[in-house]
């Protein structure tokens, strides 16, 4: 079996993936299809901003003060980061959605694909940015491409 890095430093499939299914999702919501736009609302949004504040294995919880120069991590998962996706999805959305109804435009499933592809587009961006200079401990995401 031949092991193929996902996700990594040099590698941004992940985000690269999430962006491309919000765009998707914006041109099946233009048609009048909603099938993706459940994953876009639900996900996407809140693994752009996980990836962008967490993007390596451990994340910086606190710096001491009674020792210099030591600090506390905190080892973050799949499964943790899967968890904050969705939850940080819901709340961003609902936020968004209360100052897009509050707007000029108004909230229809167009605005709202709209706004879920503009922060998708920001927080990939810093995401990758983020990922190329976090050296000390990248996240990896290994797949495993084969049969055995």
């Amino acid at each position: 079996m031949k092991n193929f890095v996902f996700a990594g430093p040099s590698r941004p499939f992940d985000l690269i993936l999430n962006l491309v299914i919000v765009v998707v999702a914006l041109f099946m919501s233009l048609a009048g299809l909603y099938g993706v736009v459940f994953y876009a609302v639900f996900f996407s949004v809140g693994y752009a901003l996980v990836s962008a504040l967490f993007p390596g294995n451990t994340a910086l919880m606190s710096q001491s003060f009674t020792l210099p120069r030591t600090e506390k991590t905190h080892e973050i998962t799949m499964l943790e980061r899967i968890a904050l996706s969705v939850a940080l999805s819901a709340v961003i959305v609902g936020i968004t959605g209360t100052f897009l109804s509050r707007g000029i435009f108004g909230i229809t499933t167009i605005t709202a694909t709209f706004e879920i592809l503009i922060f998708t587009v920001i927080f990939t961006i810093i995401a990758i940015s983020r990922r190329i200079s976090w050296a000390r401990d990248p996240f990896i995401l290994n797949v495993k491409v084969g049969t055995g």
